[in-house]
């Protein structure tokens, strides 16, 4: 066993529970002096050597011993009960609540509770009987009883004993918001008002109550006006309380406070703070910090004092919880009188649900590891001795390149889609493998490991990559700036020679680095404090050295190709600056810089500091008089939706505008003329004015992403993405603009996320039926390479057989286009200055539209200053925009939306209007009420509740879905799925339909883990070691039928990784079916992903 945790003074450590609880009555009954504060009821006690007898020999209403209690020794505490008991003869009572009795009574204003023990029928021997109770503050009345209720028979009991376990503080009078929050951004309703999607209602109790093995009080919000916690004041809810006084009982006393507490919005450094007021009247105060004492409701970790206590999924398929604090209280305080607690006012939101004082140190509950070994279940995967594909093979995807070479341009079309320049009304995807910043170094050491590695990305199917960080790569070991390092180069001009002998384009960011073109390591805080995705803002020296290593790089002629990369096709696209968005979300040691401009900014706008003044009110300083004065806002402070928040969104606003004007104005002066994209992570609804003038739009997001890598205490949301609606996609697709391409640069369900399966269909599919010109999974899904560990990490494809499946499906799903494009969209305008009316301008899209996307098109038009929309075309709907949905920054690299509904839009009724205008057939099975939606093509279908999803298309039909799951589809059936996973079944015949083509492959993706990886839960959250090789596959049997015209001509072979036929399996055919019957746990050689479906 493993003591993850343990409480001691002012932090969590290990010191074992020892403090006794205060007794409040005991007695033996062996004497008769113990019955005297006892009245009896219908029954004679007789005091023996074993102790008190009830006997009662027929069926009576009541025959009882009552104990009455105190209510002012008792009030606001939780007693324990318990006592010794025999039984003889028990009658059972004629309702299941009544028979034999030890049971107390509590009464109180609005309450009234009979906590007990279950007595047994018949015959029993001594045994303990125990049940605790919470008391109220203001109990009016409260008793114990042992005896019989609508029963007989004889009970003895001995060794009775009551004890105070813990002070239960009395919350409900403070308390102003509710578990349920039913109305995003109303500053009522429940939790930190950001709606049903994203709030507590899921968080199941009962009393007593006991998180981390500590007593609380959880208030009963249908007992106390829909109340139940206490929602502190934030830059994110400033309706929130500034402070409140919590009073405890008289008398309290004991050496340590408990907190069940929680984040929203976290970000580091001090939340609040609690005040205690002793019963000597000495104060005692606790600064509560964030990352110490208190972390983030999203995926609850232990920290160095908080324990996650109470966890459960919200509606947006996350994992959220509560934590349990401790803190020790000084001696001198004699007690505790009172609690109070403050707000920091900062941007996160601190929910306090309940405050315990007690004697006890309680440990938090022990956790035994869960460690990954190889078992029936999960079995070792082979490997071959050379990563690849086998040429030929049934994974080859090399088929679906028809070009020899990019020789035109990539451009973006009337239809706002990529198409090359020669053929401009053929729309071009790219299926793009993202490269790490070492393949340079790796895979491309020598030009026949270059030669080779290039190939394989064309077998896989990859017909872009993205080079990233390459900034970095051409600095290594430089002494000035702009140093380039000449073999690295030379080694990338080889590259990309390769790369147009095999037809693949080129994705580059100019810059990655937060050192840019300049020496240093990318991968760590600078020792100077750069950090160029901000200075890029506000230091002209940053902007040369940009300006002047994209010059160098881009102009620089490849003396394999006879080019430079401004006047080559094969450079498609580039984004100026990775995640640029970042600049703002840390308070840089540069940040000062920004002082200047944002003072000339809200000069420009009011002219006077008294205008200001009486814009911000309160947010501006008392003692400002000048423009020098005006403090500058903090990172936190960004997300504020007042009115200074709007001039703060405005001015970042137009800090991104110019910067990305200027990017663009130095690109063309060397040259360039491509697609040229920035800002590619930001889903708040102001990026759309950001990227306004941008050609595309490219993206990044993540399902399930660790918490800290790999390091010890990562923790991963098991988390389907299919339960939260396809909550990535919705959220890549929210950022889609008008009539131009969206670009998807970086995705991913990130390993050791045990719902990874379900990326092919739930961003493959979808991105394919939203027309998304491009999909990048992060990173390095292709290597040549033997390596020395096969150990799958997350964001390095390589090694992880699940991702390589889903990869293998999007080639197909996307790049040949077996998912077809919506057939209508719906179209939602935006109005810029609607966006700051609102408050909506840090919002994502409202969550009800985003789930459009999983029925039509969708797209976003944004509206220049006094516009009118494009009128609607033909399949198409125009709507406003509406509400908002809350975006989650995440500092670890991406960022993704949080459901909050709440808002006039309905989308049920919309679906009947879509029906209606014949943008949906009438038969679509999309029922919003029970999340579940179809598309209007038919082919996509999304049953959330259940975590399935279908994919039915002429050329490739499966399923993600739950162990125990059967489907019927067009082609193929699916009678069996013992594990959970992705089965599907896909023509890989040219673009031959399932029943005609004379190769297929099966594919039945589970889950996949390195060996000896160990978590703190079998649910596998936490992380405490990484593990090593081999990979063990979760193994599994379906049965599967599939309707073909040759159904009785094929011959079944499971495949490695590399395509290469290991063994071959049986197949029976019926009535025109052909069908598998496989146990990936019985297959020789070891578990398998691909099945091969071969005409003999």
């Amino acid at each position: 066993m493993n003591k993850l945790l343990q409480y001691t003074a002012g932090a969590l450590a290990g010191i074992a529970f020892t403090a006794s609880a205060e007794v409040v009555f005991q007695c033996g009954f062996r004497n008769p002096e113990d019955l005297k504060s006892f009245s009896a009821w219908q029954v004679e006690p007789e005091i023996r050597q074993d102790g008190v007898v009830l006997s009662v020999p027929q069926r009576v209403n009541n025959a009882s011993l009552t104990l009455k209690l105190n209510p002012a020794d008792i009030a606001g505490q939780r007693l324990n009960f318990s006592v010794e008991a025999r039984g003889t003869g028990i009658a059972p009572a004629r309702e299941p609540w009544n028979g034999g009795k030890f049971q107390s009574n509590i009464e109180a204003p609005g309450h009234h509770s009979w906590p007990s023990a279950k007595i047994k029928l018949g015959n029993f021997d001594w045994e303990t009987l125990a049940f605790s109770a919470d008391i109220p503050a203001d109990v009016t009345n409260a008793q114990l009883t042992l005896g019989f209720q609508d029963s007989y028979g004889k009970l003895e009991f001995r060794n009775l004993k009551i004890e105070t376990a813990a002070t239960l503080l009395d919350l409900r009078r403070a308390a102003n918001m509710g578990f349920a929050d039913p109305v995003a951004g109303d500053g009522k309703g429940g939790w930190s008002d950001q709606g049903p999607d994203n709030d507590a209602r899921n968080f199941k109790w009962r009393s007593p109550a006991t998180f981390a093995n500590v007593p609380f009080a959880v208030i009963d919000p249908a007992k106390n006006n829909g109340r139940s916690v206490l929602t502190m004041r934030a830059a994110n809810f400033p309706a929130g309380l500034e402070e409140a006084e919590i009073p405890a009982p008289a008398g309290t006393v004991g050496n340590h406070l408990y907190l069940l507490h929680t984040l929203c919005y976290n970000v580091p450094g001090a939340v609040g703070s609690v005040e205690v007021t002793g019963n000597s009247g000495k104060r005692q105060t606790f600064e509560v910090q964030s990352g110490r004492d208190i972390g983030d409701w999203w995926n609850p970790k232990p920290l160095a004092n908080a324990f996650p206590g109470a966890l459960w999924p919200n509606n947006s398929g996350g994992r959220v919880g509560l934590y349990v604090s401790h803190f020790e209280l000084d001696p001198e305080l004699k007690g505790v009188k009172s609690l109070r607690f403050r707000s920091a006012n900062r941007s996160m939101i601190w929910i306090i649900a309940a405050a315990t004082v007690s004697g006890h140190r309680y440990d938090p509950p022990s956790t035994e590891r869960v460690v990954t070994r190889a078992d029936g279940r999960w079995q070792e995967l082979a490997r071959p001795a050379t990563p690849g594909i086998v040429p030929g093979s049934a994974l080859d995807r090399s088929f679906l390149s028809q070009e020899n070479a990019p020789q035109d341009r990539i451009i973006v079309n009337a239809d706002g889609l990529f198409a090359r320049e020669s053929a401009p009304e053929t729309p071009v995807r790219f299926l793009t493998a993202a490269e790490a910043h070492d393949t340079i170094f790796k895979e491309c050491a020598t030009k026949e490991k270059t030669r080779e590695y290039v190939r394989q990305l064309k077998l896989h199917g990859y017909n872009m990559t993205r080079l990233h960080y390459f900034d970095e790569m051409l600095m290594r070991d430089a002494k000035e700036p702009l140093q380039f390092n000449a073999e690295v180069l030379d080694r990338f001009d080889y590259y990309v020679h390769c790369l147009k002998q095999e037809g693949i384009y080129l994705n580059m960011d100019v810059m990655s680095s937060p050192v840019g073109y300049t020496p240093g390591y990318a991968w760590a805080p600078d020792p100077q404090g750069r950090s160029f995705n901000f200075d890029l803002y506000f230091d002209e020296g940053v902007r040369r050295n940009w300006a002047e290593g994209a010059k160098k790089l881009f102009t620089h002629v490849n003396p394999y190709t006879g080019k430079s990369l401004v006047d080559d096709p094969v450079l498609a696209v580039l984004t100026c600056y990775n995640e640029q968005e970042f600049a703002f979300f840390r308070n840089y040691r540069n940040w000062p810089k920004m002082a200047p401009a944002w003072r000339k900014f809200l000069q420009k706008k009011y002219g006077t500091v008294e205008q200001l003044r009486a814009s911000w009110g309160e947010k501006l300083p008392a003692g400002v008089t000048g423009w020098d004065q005006v403090p500058l806002f903090k990172a936190e402070e960004i997300r504020d939706s007042g009115n200074r928040g709007i001039d703060i969104a405005r001015f970042l606003t137009s800090l991104e505008q110019n910067l990305y004007r200027w990017y663009a104005a130095e690109l063309k002066k060397i040259g360039y003329s491509g697609i040229l994209a920035n800002y590619d992570m930001g889903q708040e609804q102001r990026y759309h004015l950001v990227r306004q003038e941008m050609p595309a739009v490219f993206m990044h997001s993540y399902h399930a992403h660790p918490s800290a890598f790999i390091s010890e205490g990562s923790a991963m949301p098991q988390t389907s993405s299919i339960a939260n609606a396809g909550g990535v996609i919705r959220g890549l697709n929210s950022m889609r603009q008008y009539r131009k391409p969206l670009l998807i640069t970086e995705h991913g369900h990130v390993f050791w996320n045990n719902y990874r399966y379900e990326q092919a269909f739930v961003t493959g599919a979808y991105a394919a039926f939203q027309n998304v010109s491009g999909l990048t999974c992060h990173a390095k899904p292709v290597s040549v390479i033997p390596a020395k560990l096969y150990q799958i990490r997350p964001f390095s494809l390589m090694f992880d057989p699940v991702i390589g499946a889903s990869e293998f499906l999007t080639a197909f799903l996307l790049r040949r286009g077996d998912v077809r494009p919506a057939d209508g969209r719906v179209r939602i305008t935006l109005d810029p200055e609607e966006l700051y009316r609102a408050r909506t301008f840090n919002d994502g899209m409202n969550s009800a539209h985003s789930r459009l996307t999983l029925l039509t098109g969708v797209a976003t038009e944004v509206l220049k200053p006094g516009a009118q929309p494009l009128p609607p075309e033909t399949d198409e709907v125009v709507l406003k925009t509406s509400g908002g949905t809350a975006v989650v920054n995440n500092l670890a690299g991406f960022s993704q939306v949080v459901d909050q509904p709440g808002n006039p839009f309905d989308l049920n009724t919309f679906v009947a209007e879509l029906k209606k205008q014949k943008l949906l057939p009438e038969n679509n099975r999309s029922n919003p009420n029970d999340e579940v939606f179809e598309s209007s093509t038919g082919e996509l279908l999304m049953d959330c509740r259940r975590n399935y999803m279908s994919v039915d298309t002429p050329r490739l039909q499966g399923i993600c879905a739950e162990a125990g799951s059967k489907a019927q589809l067009s082609d193929l059936g699916v009678d069996e799925l013992t594990t959970r996973g992705n089965l599907a079944v896909v023509s890989v015949d040219g673009d031959r339909p399932l029943r005609q083509a004379k190769r297929l492959v099966a594919v039945y993706a589970t889950n996949a883990l390195n060996s000896g990886m160990e978590f703190d839960e079998k649910e596998r959250v936490t992380l405490r070691k990484i593990g090593q090789e081999p990979t063990l596959v979760e193994t599994g049997r379906f049965r599967l039928r599939l309707r073909h015209d040759r159904a009785d001509r094929f011959k079944c072979f499971a495949l490695g990784i590399d395509g290469t036929r290991r063994a071959e399996l049986p197949v029976t055919a019926k009535d025109g079916e052909l069908m598998l019957d496989i146990d990936t746990a019985r297959l020789p050689g070891g578990p398998a992903l691909y099945f091969e479906l071969a005409e003999k």
